[in-house]
């Protein structure tokens, strides 16, 4: 792979990145994206009551397989809404990727429009987006865009929901860089969460100090997250 990269004329920074991107992708992302909709469950009683009140409720009306029976499919998954609010909301509160996402502007300079405004940008530079900033922007997603409230997934005004979606969906890149693993992260969000609360009732030990975590070149690294589990009757 680093011949191949090699071959079509990548600088030694940029075969570095490639090579991290290629150890850490997909498996060191994912699993701090659900650790963090987890911790972001068990901290909102609220939500976790609602949460495993439509898991158990999909299970008994079959639209989830019965105990025993296997894992939810992806397709089943898709069909509980608040599952789903809850994948959308962790990922724009617990970010997973703590870096930019920089682009090179190509040489003869490029203009994106920036709410509503034209900017001009000149060639050669290189810019980025934070998926962490831009998921706490009060103009999109209200005066409580601190706040872990799935609910707001449930907006009526379809152009305001698109631009939330949208956003919520630039955690994974956009346009021709978009990560290729977006479509199997979600759905590992979704079953791993789901199949978890199905089966087992969590808490965490400390609530006071639930983990550690530090930027750990570009991630939000996670450890010391210690919980207890409990097989549901």
């Amino acid at each position: 792979m680093l011949a191949s990269f090699i071959r079509h004329g990548l600088r030694d920074d940029e075969l570095k990145s490639e090579a991290l991107e290629q150890i850490i992708a997909g498996s060191d992302t994912t699993a701090g994206a659900i650790r963090g909709a987890l911790l972001l469950v068990m901290t909102n009683p609220r939500v976790y009551a609602l949460l495993q009140k439509e898991i158990d409720a999909a299970v008994h009306d079959g639209r989830a397989p019965a105990v025993g029976n296997g894992l939810i499919s992806q397709a089943q998954a898709k069909k509980l809404p608040f599952l789903q609010a809850v994948v959308r909301e962790s990922l724009r509160v617990r970010t997973p990727v703590a870096n930019l996402f920089p682009r090179d502007v190509p040489a003869g300079g490029d203009t994106v429009v920036v709410d509503g405004e034209r900017i001009a940008l000149p060639g050669g530079v290189c810019i980025g987006y934070s998926a962490y900033a831009m998921h706490r922007d009060e103009a999109l997603y209200g005066d409580d865009a601190q706040a872990f409230r799935p609910e707001r997934w449930f907006e009526d005004d379809k152009d305001k929901l698109a631009a939330m979606v949208r956003t919520n969906d630039m955690v994974f890149g956009d346009g021709r860089f978009t990560c290729l693993g977006k479509p199997v992260a979600q759905m590992e969000m979704a079953k791993t969460i789901f199949e978890l609360l199905r089966h087992f009732d969590v808490a965490l030990i400390d609530p006071i100090k639930p983990w550690k975590t530090r930027n750990l070149l570009g991630l939000f690294a996670i450890s010391d997250m210690w919980v207890q589990v409990m097989e549901r009757s």
